[in-house]
């Protein structure tokens, strides 16, 4: 077991990638009943985890990916909020796995974001967000 101790029903979000570039994969977490979204930190070989918690203030946090947004060389966050104020919010990464979150959109766009994904959609070479919503029943760009 990588951790325990969450609210029934309670984690929305799941994913894995090498956060801190030490060669093992981690884990991260959007924790809707705590509006929390944190990374685990795999101890080398699965068998130990620490937690980082990353933001504790993102309303009914429902999805996180890791994506290096800002093409610096390190990953960074972008994390969803389902409630009907939604937001989505990216968490750049100082180098040092300290992340400052930056709000990319808040509002009826985004109320109710079930699912954030990035890639480059329009061919331009960088890279954009793309967010399911319910409140809108939208996916927005």
């Amino acid at each position: 077991m990588i951790a325990s101790g969450y609210a029934p029903n309670s984690i929305r979000g799941l994913g894995t990638g090498d956060v801190d570039f030490d060669g093992d994969e981690d884990v991260l977490v959007a924790i809707r009943s705590e509006d929390k979204i944190l990374w685990l930190e795999n101890g080398g070989d699965g068998s130990s985890w620490t937690e980082h918690v990353v933001d504790t203030g993102l309303d009914e946090a429902y999805d996180v990916i890791r994506v290096d947004l800002d093409e610096d060389g390190d990953f960074d966050l972008v994390a969803g909020g389902h409630a009907s104020s939604g937001t989505v919010a990216w968490y750049e990464n100082d180098g040092s796995e300290s992340f400052t979150r930056h709000d990319i959109d808040t509002g009826a766009a985004v109320a109710g974001v079930y699912d954030v994904s990035a890639g480059d959609i329009d061919g331009d070479g960088d890279i954009d967000l793309a967010a399911a919503t319910e409140g809108s029943d939208d996916i927005i760009w």
